[in-house]
């Protein structure tokens, strides 16, 4: 866990990220598992960052929204404090805002890619992997991946990923342990164990 630029302490970003990712209804569907760790054994670090720092990750990113580049997954702080207009008007709220941009942002380090499926009709839940940030299409808000999305293609993904608490050239980050530390859970080769950060 990670912060770049002005935004404040990385506790409560910290703790929510840990509890979105070990939800039952997010990507643990998937077979996915994920701890925490501070010795650098790591496949993806969590970034907070002030949204006029976006774009020194990659000219990719935007400052408006989050997005991911290599192994970082990079949460907006704006978006973050006030998710978007297009969000809150579908009868979201911030919250679940909170909810969705983690798993979808983690669902970029998984292997998955934007708007790989897109609404299926009108008042049906959107997919996580759409743009939900910028465009429902008529689809209802959704934080979690879908039943179809749980399903073989998460299955390709490493036995085993690691996320951590690391620190990089301008960032600042915790060696704090965030939330609760849980045992190992292995239910086959296909199930995912990662440490966050």
């Amino acid at each position: 866990m990670a912060t770049k630029g002005n935004v404040g302490s990385a506790d409560e970003f910290g703790n929510a990220a840990f509890r979105i990712l070990n939800d039952e209804h997010g990507w643990p569907r998937a077979g996915a598992i994920f701890d925490q760790s501070t010795d650098g054994n790591c496949d993806f670090n969590l970034v907070l960052s002030q949204a006029s720092e976006m774009t020194s990750f990659s000219p990719s990113c935007s400052v408006e929204y989050s997005c991911r580049v290599d192994n970082n997954v990079i949460v907006n702080d704006d978006r973050w404090n006030g998710g978007t207009q297009q969000w809150l008007a579908a009868g979201g709220n911030l919250a679940r805002y909170r909810t969705m941009v983690i798993n979808h942002e983690v669902g970029h380090r998984l292997g998955h890619i934007d708007n790989e499926t897109t609404c299926a009709g009108e008042g049906q839940l959107a997919p996580l992997m759409q743009e939900q940030s910028m465009h429902l299409d008529g689809c209802k808000v959704n934080e979690y991946p879908l039943t179809r999305s749980c399903g073989s293609a998460e299955r390709r993904l490493l036995p085993v990923i690691f996320c951590c608490f690391l620190l990089f050239p301008g960032l600042t980050g915790s060696s704090r342990q965030f939330g609760e530390t849980r045992p190992a859970v292995v239910t086959g080769r296909n199930t995912r164990r990662n440490r966050l950060g």
